[in-house]
């Protein structure tokens, strides 16, 4: 029959009805003294159990604190860095310098320092992907996603989480999306961040609650976003009767519950924390056997000692009953205690054991051999078979216990845990306890008896524990941040290296001491700090979490983010143990002021921008055909003038502005040139939003960012309505006066040709040969200026004349009525061109039709041949030389003498002196004259 205390106590009630009074009444106390141990023991089993449960429950909420501290940590950094990017894209794409390469670059920059996110893309407000940290959804149409389809349901969600999905590559991903914004609070679009679901799986692998232990990332809809283990069959789905389904957003709860997986059937207990500042919760588990497997190993240790106190109490009472007892009813119990204490050395949990110190015999139950893999049939082992198995480095303190503690009287227990190879050849830890129950008379231990427990799981729980609380130390400090645990009790504080190299200084440099913190809190900020943190372990604040200053060992100041949370109170709530980590918040408070400076260059901008009174519009690069370049911005003067609103034209095209009389040659002209990339100048007819005409004159340029790239057009118009109207009117009055002035012309040619026409009959009607050469001349020097009229009236041009072509024509003109019959003499004529006003070409004129007509008259008599040379050549830039000469008979001896009577020769002088210059008679052999003058042009 197998042996249990029930069956036992069993046969000694059966065996006492034989027994005389007194024995009966001692069984009988034997009875009420079992039966009140047992309670004790459940109550302490009980109780036991509730600290193990409770303990369980706080070390699970623990870790769902720091695992919710810390995804809203990663989640506001993530928020953080797409803050950063549309701060970043704002400025850039107002000046229009941003391209493609320069967005994928600054997109990249943003997540090199995360190892979590995957790629963040920018959508526009059509759902289409502008921008790509990887550049391979650049122009594709995303608008049907969730992350894109919230912002059309829900405009004002600011921050939204994904459910996760499987890419094009088979790789999960989880979307996290903000909006973008214009400066008038439109919706310009969003960022986009891929998230790796499978780097929290590594990094909450780490935090070890037992084998069966699960964290999890639920958003507040249930649905399973991250989890640790990796389940691929459940993330993404819903889970509606979790209880934070019904969280409201943005609150912070906290809850736990039990309840059984629907993956894998385990029980578990789970507590949840809800994500204060995002749509999200943790969830920590822990299996109900992982929870009370420490309970368990200690209950059943302490039932064993149970068990065997019990069963000593009854062997001693039951011998002392059979004192009182027949000799055979003595002789019998004692043979059946015998044959229950072998079935107990035999088939007892724990490893009995009974020394003999005279011989070194031991005495064990089969339990201590099989604890070591040893033949539970074989021989008694001696002290000296135990020593060999225990590991080389533990042996030592066997020996120390048989020195210091079994052969001191005072001391008669004493246990040690040491190691021991196993005959399969691996190590097991066993816990050994004894007692000194019997001693010699001179005071030595006489017999030693005690038990051996199999620890090995407590000691890998431990090992598994150090293990969880190194990683989650590491996995602290793998996000940055620096840790620091506090002993309130012990007055000490462990600093990790993270949290002093942070401030500069080498681990070694800095103790553990709590005034190692205080000391270099900022003097402005450390009565403040200290009262919040005093706040939280007072019990008056859930949590401590501040933002503060701390110097540095250069001295320098860095600011911190400390966040922390007392995790071990005793039953009176009086704290014991607090953790928590210090954030370097440096960067960002820099990132934040370089935001701020930069908003507020931008609105100084558009500020100066929008008080112009020129229209400034800007447009997209391209496209260039339809439906053409979009504008993405005008001042307040582009409003005022046109009429229509910054709405009503943002995404449109110029042409909105374009009409019935909007010159297209000009329109052509201004494509041509835009195609090819370059500033232009023009004059156009726009129109109002009521249709109100008016003129522009606008300057476009383009736009190009650092890479060359050109990616917009910034055109400023200026409204010249008024001033083409001036212009309309000087032209018309201009008209006019050209008009007049060519009637006058027309006249005075014609009444010069009058003039010519009576020199002309009254030349025919003298006959005297003095009197028709006087008429002559002048007919000659009329006819010159009527000719001058004619070409000023034929050109339609009265500012200036072209004197080279003039004189081309007058020469000939002087030549056909001059000339031999025989035309003997040749004209030769070598002039350059250069424009004259009116008032010089007349003197011009007439100088060289008198000095042309002289040498016709005088040069060639008696039918002699030559040549006549007419030369107007430039002498530098403001003077200029007309000659006349010819190879004929040359000059007279008494032409000096001839000078003060000759009327042509006085006119030559008097003209050349009215032109400025000179008249200079050449030696000969010919006649030759020049005139230097100044023909200054005057258009």
């Amino acid at each position: 029959m197998k042996f249990t205390p029930l069956a036992s106590l069993r046969q000694v009630l059966h065996a006492a009805r034989s027994y005389p009074p007194e024995a009966r009444k001692l069984l009988w106390s034997t009875v009420w003294l079992v039966l009140g141990s047992a309670l004790v023991v459940a109550l302490v089993l009980a109780y036991s159990h509730r600290q193990t449960q409770l303990a369980g429950e706080r070390s699970i909420a623990s870790q769902a604190h720091i695992v919710q501290e810390q995804a809203e940590r990663t989640l506001q950094t993530l928020d953080q860095r797409l803050q950063l990017v549309s701060y970043q894209l704002d400025p850039l794409q107002a000046e229009q310098v941003l391209t493609s390469a320069g967005a994928t670059r600054l997109l990249r920059e943003q997540i090199n320092d995360l190892p979590f996110v995957r790629a963040i893309w920018v959508m526009d407000s059509l759902g289409r992907v502008v921008y790509d940290s990887d550049g391979d959804f650049v122009d594709v149409d995303l608008s049907g996603r969730a992350y894109f389809q919230i912002y059309q349901t829900q405009p004002e969600t600011q921050f939204f989480l994904g459910a996760p999905v499987k890419s094009t590559k088979g790789v999960w991903v989880i979307s996290v999306a903000r909006p973008l914004q214009r400066r008038n609070g439109a919706f310009a679009g969003i960022v986009v961040a891929a998230l790796d679901p499978r780097y929290f799986d590594q990094l909450w692998g780490d935090l070890v609650l037992g084998p069966q232990a699960t964290v999890s990332l639920f958003r507040k809809d249930s649905v399973l976003v991250i989890s640790s283990p990796f389940l691929e069959d459940s993330i993404g789905k819903a889970f509606p009767d979790l209880p934070f389904s019904s969280l409201p957003a943005g609150s912070e709860r906290a809850g736990k519950l039990e309840m059984r997986s629907p993956n894998d059937g385990i029980v578990r207990h789970l507590a949840y924390r809800s994500l204060m500042h995002y749509p999200a919760v943790v969830v920590v588990g822990s299996s109900i056997q992982d929870i009370y497997a420490s309970w368990t190993s200690t209950a059943s240790f302490m039932l064993a000692l149970w068990v065997m106190a019990l069963l000593g109490v009854l062997l001693l009472r039951f011998s002392q009953a059979r004192a009182v007892a027949l000799r055979l009813q003595t002789e019998a119990a004692l043979r059946e205690s015998d044959q229950q204490l072998h079935r107990t050395l035999t088939n007892g949990s724990l490893g009995l054991w009974d020394w003999d110190t005279s011989t070194d015999q031991l005495k064990v139950n089969a339990r201590w051999l099989t604890m070591l893999g040893l033949d539970p049939n074989g021989p008694q082992p001696t002290l000296a078979t135990w020593h060999a198995l225990v590991h080389p480095e533990d042996v030592h303190l066997l020996n120390r216990l048989k020195e210091t503690v079994i052969y001191q009287p005072a001391k008669k227990d004493f246990e040690v845990e040491v190691r021991a190879r196993h005959s399969a050849g691996h190590w097991v830890w066993i816990h050994d306890k004894g007692s000194v129950v019997s001693y010699t008379a001179d005071g030595r231990p006489l017999r030693v008896v005690g038990i051996h427990m199999d620890i090995s799981a407590h000691r890998e729980a431990e090992f598994a524990l150090r293990q969880s609380d190194y990683r989650w130390r590491f996995a602290i400090e793998g996000s940055g941040d620096g840790l620091w645990d506090w002993d309130i009790v012990a007055k000490t504080v462990f600093f990790s290296d993270r949290w002093k190299d942070m401030l500069g200084f080498a681990p070694e440099e800095i103790s553990n001491r709590t005034d190692e913190w205080t000391s270099r809190l900022h003097p402005d900020d450390k009565t403040r700090v200290i009262e919040i943190l005093q706040s939280h372990v007072a019990g008056t604040t859930p949590h401590y979490q501040c933002e503060f200053r701390m110097v540095c060992k250069d001295g320098s100041i860095k600011w911190m983010l400390g966040r922390g949370t007392v995790v071990v109170r005793d039953a009176l709530g009086k704290p014991l143990r607090m953790i928590g980590t210090n954030t370097d918040l440096t960067e960002r408070r820099r990132t934040e002021e370089s935001i701020r400076a930069s908003h507020v260059q931008l609105q100084l901008l558009e500020t100066c921008i929008s008080r112009l009174n020129d229209i400034v519009l800007i447009t997209e690069a391209e496209p260039f055909d339809e439906p053409g370049n979009r504008i993405v911005f005008v001042n307040d003067a582009f409003v005022r003038r046109t009429g229509y609103s910054r709405e009503e034209v943002i995404g449109k095209t110029p042409r909105i502005l374009q009409g019935p009389k909007t010159q297209r040659g000009e329109l052509d002209r201004l494509g041509a040139a835009l195609r090819r990339w370059e500033p232009v100048r023009a004059e156009l007819i726009n129109y109002t939003k009521q249709g109100e005409e008016f003129w522009i004159e606008l300057d476009i340029v383009p736009i190009a960012n650092a890479n060359g790239w050109f990616t917009h057009w910034v055109a400023v118009e200026r409204d010249i309505t008024e001033r083409k109207r001036t212009q309309d009117a000087l032209e018309s009055s201009l008209n006019e006066k050209v008009g007049l002035l060519n009637e006058v012309h027309h006249r005075v040619k014609n009444n010069l040709q009058v003039i010519t026409s009576l020199l002309r009959l009254e030349i025919r009607r003298s006959d005297q040969p003095a009197t028709q050469h006087v008429l002559n001349d002048m007919q000659g020097r009329v006819r010159s200026m009527a000719l001058l009229h004619e070409s000023l009236y034929r050109t339609g041009t009265f500012a200036s004349v072209d004197l080279a072509d003039y004189l081309k024509k007058l020469c000939q003109q002087v030549f056909r009525s001059n000339a031999q019959p025989t035309d003997l003499v040749k004209l030769v004529m070598d002039v350059a061109s250069v424009r004259v006003t009116l008032d010089q070409a007349t003197p011009c004129a007439l100088l060289a039709n008198e000095l042309l007509s002289n040498c016709l008259k005088h040069g060639f008599p008696d039918g002699r041949s030559g040549e006549v040379r007419v030369s107007l050549q430039c002498v530098d830039a403001q003077r200029w030389r007309l000659q006349v000469s010819d190879n004929g008979v040359g000059l007279p001896a008494d032409l000096e003498q001839r000078r003060g009577s000759s009327l042509g020769l006085q006119l030559v002088s008097d003209l050349a002196l009215q032109l400025g210059g000179q008249l200079e008679i050449g030696p000969g052999p010919g006649a030759q004259f020049a005139v230097v003058v100044v023909l200054a042009e005057k258009s």
